[in-house]
């Protein structure tokens, strides 16, 4: 994967965990909760450390910019995903009342309304 591609899909893995916290089952909002907030517990050279000396005890032995940038990208997910629920949040529910009066679907909804307001309000 080129440089241009981990930001790219960190993104996607933000805005997946902040969409599990807000809109899906209450399975699914616990789990997603209940991992950030262990990620969010564990300090982030602590993460560093056992991604990389953790897993080359148990025999994976991978690169150290790989280990640096899996773990770093992790942990700082948890952080965005909250950002990004706060922001989804932040949206009027007036916006979600006009969309769904106009026969959106949900997904409708978030990809053209709700995610583009969310990101102005999280830029801000």
């Amino acid at each position: 994967m080129t440089e241009v591609g981990y930001p790219v899909w960190l993104a996607v893995l933000h805005v997946i965990a902040a969409l599990a916290l807000i809109v899906w089952s209450g399975l699914l909002r616990t789990i997603a909760g209940s991992s950030i907030l262990v990620i969010q517990s564990i300090p982030v050279l602590m993460i560093l450390f056992m991604s990389y000396y953790g897993l080359t005890l148990m025999g994976l032995e991978i690169p150290p910019l790989l280990a640096a940038s899996a773990s770093l990208a992790i942990y700082v997910s948890a952080y965005l995903a909250e950002i990004w629920r706060g922001a989804i949040q932040a949206v009027p529910y007036q916006q979600w009342e006009a969309s769904s009066s106009l026969a959106m679907s949900r997904a409708q909804q978030y990809r053209h309304i709700i995610l583009p307001q969310a990101l102005r309000l999280s830029l801000i």
